[in-house]
């Protein structure tokens, strides 16, 4: 009976790993979707989380970034995370941190929603990227 009991919890074991492996690789495909893959250059001095918010707002374009998508890349899905009136500042210092680096980039705010980059920022982000990975002699990676 011990030799059958033990076959069982193999499978299990065998089972269970094989979903966790599953599972890991499905929340990287969709980290993946909700962040743009490249990170902004770092001369232009913003905090590992502000690079996070700027690639999620790059990867949501053309559409926006929602205030929901953006708490859980700041926070996670705690229960403890802050009001998200705290974005709104959190965005604001974003913005300045771009303007005193003289990085002519503009972030829309989507009334009530969220975030978004226009066309033009867009183009500034994507021709930001490229000029760093040329300069660091990385390869060119599609936007």
């Amino acid at each position: 009976m011990n030799s059958l009991a033990s076959i069982d919890n193999d499978r299990i074991i065998r089972t269970l790993r094989d979903e966790n492996d599953t599972l890991r690789e499905r929340i990287r495909q969709l980290e993946e979707a909700l962040i743009h893959p490249v990170l902004p250059p770092l001369s232009w001095g913003l905090s590992p989380k502000q690079s996070l918010i700027l690639q999620a707002i790059r990867a949501a374009s053309p559409g926006y970034l929602h205030l929901d998508r953006a708490m859980i890349i700041l926070y996670g899905m705690s229960d403890e995370a802050p009001c998200k009136r705290v974005l709104y500042v959190f965005m604001a210092h974003t913005r300045r941190k771009l303007e005193r680096a003289g990085v002519p980039l503009v972030i829309e705010a989507v009334a009530f929603r969220g975030w978004r980059l226009p066309p033009e920022s867009r183009e500034t982000y994507d021709a930001a990227i490229a000029a760093e990975n040329e300069r660091l002699n990385l390869p060119r990676r599609a936007a």
